[in-house]
């Protein structure tokens, strides 16, 4: 209400009017106060509730006399979808589908960033500008693929002027120029507006706190920050503007002192409509920047309607669990869909069916590659023909005519035969492809020739026999590096040609290669330095690279940059100052274009350095689904799905395994029936092999990673164990040392003499006689007080204890310093007695810890022979696929062998007739 009173005295001083417009003013503060945190149905509750209580139809809120009637007009529909403007007497109430009417944006929008005006977006900017003018912190909170950061970030780098504004992601520190010992500022005197993205994301500490976040509380409370030295660090008028999704599954509540210094407003899910709206405008204005005509508006509607059905289908009947953890579906594959149409040129497309196959195309490398059951993949082709026939008005099988009837298993194989890419061509660096359709032979012959060319070229060479699971794949993997921040996430077991296929694709593509061959002295520093390089090519000479990763280089912090690169294009903290500087340099020409003139502020041209390494970088990593982090990395983290395709690499069928063998025995010179018969026989007893160990690995992966689960814990139940027993003897211990240290020989001597001693002396001497005997005997003994050292006080008598206890400790006149008055020799005797009663009650406490250490130690030897034995028969199964692929190579070389004895019975068989 602040805010919008102080824009409305800017615009009149007369009474009268200032009164009208605050009410409405009022209204529509209450509407986004107490509303705006709502969402869906709940909006149209307050809504009432509001327009009732305006109205004086609460009887139990009744205005009291003295309130000044209400004579502003409230508008018919929900106030949620209205502002309110001071303008005439009365102000008006504008729909903000009125707002975003006259609003124009770019015709060639960027299929990587695109923000179409919706209504949606019209409330996001309005709430920006609105807390941005008046520096008060705010919050977007909603699902994924609702637009939040997208529109936070296209308003601070597009809408406000860089004269009066610094805007700064995730980094803050590193952006700011030092004023003073422990004073930041921002350059020209501007406001620094800070965007943090994802606050749910930082995990809880211990006390159940995100400690990143508390930092910036600690900011907001004291307009300061403390280093780890507790040295404070002043950042005079820094704004924070956030974002987050929903709390809930893995996603962390951050805290209630954190929150509430934010304004809170809800970011719905988009409906029906507005996605339409929103990807209608995207394809139609990509295809006609690709020469398509206005009547490609008919395609597009029936395109983004056909996406949208299969898309909400998709989510309402497939769910995660644990063997299917990938089946998670948000906007992001609506998206990809509508991406992947958005490539094609009218130059390639000949008929109505193309745009259609093409479709289903995306439809299949978005849907179909990330299902596993053959029933889920039926389903999904069923829903596939629906929408040809609903939407295109046409028949399934009319669009795949060329390919005959088609029935069952024919259905998928014509499917998987349907390829889109830009490589059918001759030349490797040829900046003039198109993405078009492809036919199989045709792709086959093409990447024989570039593998052939490979081979020429790479000291490392390529042998990849290219059955149609092998082009499926390659073909996947062309398609993904065409499109701009393509990346892909290969799963699937080692040796099914992963790495191959992916060297085989970048270059036909004409792209640079990358892989991270880790050795042992490799290291975090090593690794940020490679990772400049990559990224300095990628982003400042603009050469597409691929970077290819497998789960064994994942380390933990290589990992962690690897996440960054796919939720924002860079890595926090990876480049000094000066290095910026020079990569702004870099690319400040090509960001310039044709207006060469034009001086672009630093913050734009590094930001445009990090687009252009989003687009030319192209991730590939490659996991296995026996890995035990397998799961547990696409659960934490959304990066791997939000960011990367997914290409399924199953175990190879059985007509893959012919080929195979047909290629390695074909040219052995036998009857075709029997070599058709060793194909076969081959095959299927690979095929059976390879089947059976697949489970039998994942099970022996399973039970090794909950075998180490338990081993952790005893471990730890053994540290804790041990920790406490070591300090509780350590106390006991001293106090038992320090009791020992009793006085010389002539003390001992002094109070031997004695005929008569006080009393103080007779008390302590009796404790001690209770131990040994008569007193003035033991004290005769010349080795007294070495006994009294080297007494087993671990196994005192528990009888003997209670007497001391009772009738000696517990005297008024058995105090040491008390008896020290009498004898310094009494005294430490005294000591001695008081040391050996705490020592019992200590190791009454310790003996049963020592117990369980005991315990706890059996239990972990016995877990880790367990693991042991696990690993043993993870390794044995390891060792059955190296034997399989041994028995490829001694079948290989039987060939060989028996091509070879071909050959010479050959050559004597010509000699023998030339003597005959």
């Amino acid at each position: 209400m602040d805010m919008l009173i102080t824009d409305m005295e800017e615009a009149t001083n007369d009474p009268k009017v200032a009164s009208t417009w605050l009410q409405g003013l009022y209204v529509f503060a209450c509407v986004w106060s107490f509303g705006g945190i709502l969402d869906g149905d709940l909006h149209i509750l307050i809504d009432e509730f509001i327009k009732s209580l305006m109205r004086g139809q609460c009887p139990e809120y009744a205005p009291t006399k003295d309130v000044m009637p209400i004579t502003i007009n409230l508008p018919e529909g929900l106030i949620y979808d209205y502002i309110f403007i001071c303008r005439g007497n009365y102000g008006i109430w504008k729909t903000w589908n009125d707002i975003i009417r006259n609003v124009k944006y770019e015709k060639t929008i960027d299929i990587g960033s695109p923000v179409i005006p919706t209504v949606d977006t019209a409330r996001c900017f309005y709430m920006l500008q609105l807390h941005i003018k008046y520096n008060c912190p705010m919050i977007l909170v909603g699902p994924t693929g609702t637009g939040k950061s997208l529109c936070v970030k296209h308003y601070l780098m597009h809408e406000l002027s860089a004269e009066d504004y610094w805007c700064q992601y995730e980094i803050i520190l590193s952006r700011l120029f030092r004023s003073g010992k422990n004073f930041y500022k921002i350059p020209n005197r501007r406001k620094s507006i800070v965007f943090l993205d994802d606050i749910h994301l930082p995990s809880l500490s211990f006390n159940q706190e995100q400690s990143s976040l508390e930092l910036m509380r600690q900011y907001l409370d004291y307009q300061q920050f403390h280093t780890k030295e507790l040295h404070p660090i002043y950042l005079p008028d820094m704004l924070l503007i956030c974002a987050m999704q929903l709390p809930g599954s893995k996603k962390n509540i951050s805290s209630l002192r954190f929150l509430s210094h934010f304004n809170i407003y809800s970011v719905s899910a988009f409906n029906e409509a507005t996605l339409s709206r929103i990807f209608r405008s995207i394809l139609q204005t990509n295809l006609m920047n690709h020469n398509f005509g206005p009547d490609i508006v008919g395609s597009v509607v029936a395109i983004v309607n056909a996406t949208q059905k299969i898309y909400f289908d998709v989510k309402d009947n497939f769910f995660p669990t644990p063997a299917k953890c990938h089946y998670l579906f948000n906007l992001r594959d609506f998206y990809d869909v509508i991406q992947g149409c958005s490539l094609i040129y009218k130059e390639t497309v000949d008929s109505r069916k193309v745009m259609i196959r093409l479709w289903t195309h995306e439809i299949l490398r978005t849907f179909y590659d990330r299902i596993l059951n053959i029933h889920e993949k039926d389903w999904l082709i069923e829903r596939i023909s629906w929408c040809i026939t609903t939407y295109f008005k046409d028949s399934f099988e009319n669009v795949f005519d060329y390919q005959g009837p088609l029935k069952g298993k024919v259905v998928h194989d014509t499917l998987k035969s349907l390829f889109f890419g830009k490589v059918l061509s001759n030349e490797i660096q040829n900046q003039d492809k198109k993405y078009e359709e492809m036919n199989i032979i045709k792709f086959q012959e093409l990447a024989e020739m570039f593998m052939v060319e490979y081979n020429k070229q790479k000291v490392m060479k390529l042998d990849i026999i290219f059955f149609r699971y092998a082009l499926e794949h390659l073909s996947r993997l062309c398609r993904i590096m065409t499109i701009p921040n393509g990346n892909v996430l290969l799963v699937g077991f080692s040796g099914l040609g992963k790495r191959s296929l992916t060297k085989l694709a970048t270059f036909m593509m004409g792209y640079k290669y990358k892989e991270n061959n880790i050795g042992c002295d490799f290291d975090f520093q090593e690794w940020r330095g490679r990772l400049k390089k990559i990224l300095k090519r990628a982003g400042g000479k603009s050469t597409p690279i691929v970077l290819y990763l497998n789960d064994r280089d994942l380390k933990d912090y290589i990992f962690s940059d690897v996440e960054s690169l796919l939720n924002s294009g860079e890595v926090p903290n990876l480049y000094t100052l000066e290095e910026k500087m020079e990569l702004s340099e870099m690319v400040s020409r090509q960001a310039q274009g044709i207006k060469r003139t034009r001086n672009i502020d630093p913050i734009i041209l590094y930001a445009y350095f990090i687009d252009c390494c989003r687009d030319n970088l192209h991730i590939v990593l490659s996991i296995c689904p026996s890995n035990p982090t397998f799961r547990e990395k696409i659960q934490n983290h959304p990066a791997l799905l939000k960011g990367c395709s997914m290409d399924w690499f199953e175990i190879w069928p059985e007509e893959a395994l012919e080929r195979i063998s047909s290629e390695k025995l074909g040219s052995i010179q036998l009857e075709e029936n029997i070599k058709q018969t060793m194909i076969k026989t081959f095959a299927r007893s690979m095929k059976k092999s390879m089947t059976e160990i697949k489970p039998e690995l994942l099970t022996a992966n399973e039970k090794s990673k909950e075998m180490m689960e338990i081993i952790e814990r005893e471990t730890a139940a053994v540290e804790e164990a041990t920790a406490v027993l070591k300090v509780d003897e350590m106390e006991a211990n001293e106090k038992a040392k320090s009791a020992q240290e009793l006085k010389d020989d002539s003390d001992i001597t002094l109070v031997k003499s004695m005929k008569n001693p006080p009393e103080a002396i007779k008390l302590v001497l009796a404790a001690i006689t209770d131990y040994w005997g008569p007193s003035k005997k033991l004290m005769s003994d010349m080795s007294f007080l070495q006994k009294l050292k080297d007494y087993d006080k671990h196994n005192i008598p528990p009888e003997i204890m209670a007497k001391i206890r009772r009738d000696y400790i517990r005297n008024p006149m058995f105090k040491p310093k008390k008896v020290k008055k009498a004898s310094r020799a009494a005294e430490g005797l005294c000591k001695w007695v008081l040391a050996m009663s705490n020592f019992d009650e200590v190791e009454k406490i310790v003996a049963p810890k020592r117990e369980k250490l005991e315990i706890a130690e059996k239990e972990y030897y016995a877990s880790y022979e367990a693991l042991e034995k696990k690993r043993a028969e993870v390794q044995e199964l390891e060792n059955k696929i190296l034997k399989l692929k041994s028995s490829l190579e001694a079948t290989d070389e039987h060939r060989k062998q028996l091509q070879d004895t071909c050959e010479l019975s050959a050559v004597r068989l010509n000699r023998a007739e030339r003597l005959i």
